[in-house]
């Protein structure tokens, strides 16, 4: 973890801890690491050494860091939110990178090319669809649309203030094959259900089903 180590991030860490803890499970970043360890076995992405792992596993706890740039009381809505408001929400991958940019010792972090990739893209999706760019295809780096798999999965699986409970295993991965949180990789999602109980076993109450 040293290498990856920068102060001005670690200064932030309550803040991404709380997009952490407010959006997600703490199954989210362990199952990252699974996911994207069979991906790489599978050669649906290049593989990667274990420091390189690491590297996106630590950084991706700062994917929803622009959250932070919202107001609490939107992100904590309980009713369906307006167009506009929605809008609001699309936002944060933008209010994120530059967040980040804006300090001179993160922008100097050896790391910020993946960093601003992981933050900005982590909502694309497969056909064009997602946001803010509408990249499509291999145009979305490989960890990241890995790390978009995972976040859709996380949210489904994580309670949230709009709905009364959180999805099932099987339920999540129904939503996900048919598209109900946008377009992935075809081969990413066949690599989750193929290996779903290594990947979500432990992370996650119900992944034992898979």
């Amino acid at each position: 973890m040293n290498s990856i180590f920068c102060p001005a991030l670690y200064r932030l860490e309550p803040e991404a801890q709380h997009t952490l803890d407010s959006a997600h499970s703490s199954g989210f970043q362990m199952m990252l690491e699974r996911f994207l360890m069979i991906l790489g076995m599978e050669q649906v992405i290049p593989r990667m050494t274990g420091e390189e792992l690491q590297r996106i596993v630590y950084l991706s706890r700062f994917h929803d860091i622009g959250k932070q740039c919202l107001p609490e009381k939107l992100l904590c809505k309980a009713d369906k939110l307006t167009l506009e408001e929605r809008r609001m929400v699309q936002q944060h991958p933008v209010l994120g990178v530059r967040f980040l940019g804006a300090s001179p010792q993160i922008r100097k972090y050896p790391y910020f090319d993946i960093l601003y990739d992981i933050c900005l893209h982590h909502h694309e999706r497969w056909d064009g669809g997602g946001y803010p760019d509408g990249l499509k295809g291999e145009h979305i780096t490989p960890y990241v649309h890995a790390l978009a798999v995972v976040d859709a999965y996380d949210a489904l699986r994580t309670e949230r203030p709009y709905r009364q409970r959180a999805f099932s295993h099987d339920e999540a991965m129904e939503m996900i094959i048919n598209e109900k949180c946008g377009a992935f990789n075809p081969e990413m999602i066949d690599c989750l259900q193929e290996f779903s109980r290594f990947i979500c076993s432990s992370c996650y109450e119900e992944g034992k089903a898979g």
